[in-house]
């Protein structure tokens, strides 16, 4: 399958804001659920997203 160059760019762009997202609540000081199922949450989506630019 051949993936249009724009939606490549756009996962590269996602991929990197949700490194920064994540890095940045993972220094934060206070612990909370919420903040830690957004963290979760983050992983799974920066794998999927490698993944798809793996293909």
């Amino acid at each position: 399958m051949e993936v249009n160059e724009s939606v490549i760019l756009e996962v590269e762009e996602e991929l990197t804001a949700m490194k920064i997202e994540l890095e940045r609540l993972e220094c934060l000081k206070f612990s909370s659920e919420l903040k830690e199922e957004r963290i979760k949450s983050l992983r799974q989506e920066v794998q999927q997203a490698e993944r798809f630019l793996c293909q």
